[in-house]
């Protein structure tokens, strides 16, 4: 089974147990979910609902499973607002946003069905969030960053610092997703043609191609490892098996901290690296998109690419009417 099969399981298994906690009516909202969503998404969204039933419930003085359809045409907006208050000064505002948001899904669900009369949801006005600074690495922090794997321990086996450095210029190089890089196979990989396989969020299977760093770094490192059975993964753990994605998050964060960078970096600012750096060369919006596996520009803008002093100096110089 590989990585993305045995992943959907074990996040299937979790949905089931969530389930067993609902409403029997909410059955048919996670079948909606399974045409629309991701596993992992279907799971966010079924953890919420079953947060906010657990609360409704309570209130009423029953239990959650034993809610029925019509219960959903007494909840008011009071009800939605006082669940997302408890939450506040526990979560940041963003998660109490994506809890209204996934609740307005939920009951917008069964109105559009005409199963309850309205989606209070609606009626709730969640407030406007100003956008953060991008947060990315320079090119000298990247450079950092990359030496820093060869100075941490040099006593650690070749092939784990080769593996670490393979990683990281992995994803300085082509702003792949955790979950795309822990999903490589040695099958996947191209070494003829510079590319390799990866599949996106929601299961999409997409070529990406290497930079002639990546195809160097990916050359020593396959030189170091073996390579006779291509149904391997292509990262390892010291026991041999798929690196899982929480080490790869805690290596990125090691090797950050090692080479004194105060910025809180996760590979998905690495992402925002590639990002930022991808548009400074291309100038081209839509052509990051396509490459980070966006299916909005907006997304892109808003989170994964920093626009640069000198880009926008460069957009306006001689500029006139």
């Amino acid at each position: 089974m590989d990585y993305f099969s045995q992943r959907d399981k074990v996040v299937q298994e979790r949905i089931d147990r969530v389930m067993a906690d609902l409403p029997d009516f909410c059955k048919r909202f996670s079948l909606y979910c399974e045409l629309k969503l991701s596993k992992l998404t279907e799971s966010s969204y079924l953890y919420a609902i079953r947060q906010f039933f657990s609360y409704h419930a309570k209130q009423k003085n029953t239990i959650a499973s034993m809610l029925t359809i019509n219960d959903l045409n007494s909840i008011t907006t009071v009800d939605i607002e006082n669940w997302l208050t408890t939450f506040k000064g526990n979560i940041d505002m963003n998660t109490i946003i994506y809890r209204h948001s996934v609740m307005k899904t939920f009951l917008g669900y069964y109105y559009t069905r005409r199963e309850i009369q309205q989606n209070v949801t609606e009626q709730i006005l969640m407030p406007r969030l100003n956008e953060k600074p991008i947060t990315r690495l320079t090119p000298h922090e990247v450079e950092q960053v990359l030496s820093a794997v060869e100075t941490y321990d040099k006593r650690r086996n070749q092939s784990h610092i080769l593996r670490d450095k393979t990683i990281l210029t992995l994803f300085l190089s082509t702003g792949v997703r955790v979950s795309e890089l822990v999903g490589l196979d040695l099958k996947h990989i191209d070494m003829e043609n510079g590319s390799f396989i990866v599949t996106r969020k929601g299961g999409n299977i997409e070529r990406l191609y290497m930079t002639d760093d990546l195809q160097i770094q990916l050359l020593y490192y396959l030189e170091a490892i073996d390579t006779s059975d291509e149904n391997t993964p292509l990262f390892l753990s010291r026991e041999k098996t798929r690196l899982a994605d929480n080490s790869i998050r805690d290596m990125v964060v090691k090797y950050i901290e090692f080479a004194g960078i105060k910025k809180r970096i996760t590979p998905h600012k690495l992402r925002s690296t590639f990002g930022t750096a991808l548009h400074r060369k291309t100038k081209d919006i839509f052509v990051v998109a396509q490459i980070l596996g966006h299916a909005s520009v907006n997304t892109t803008r808003k989170y994964y690419v920093a626009m640069d002093e000198d880009i926008k100096r460069d957009a306006i110089a001689g500029f006139r009417y």
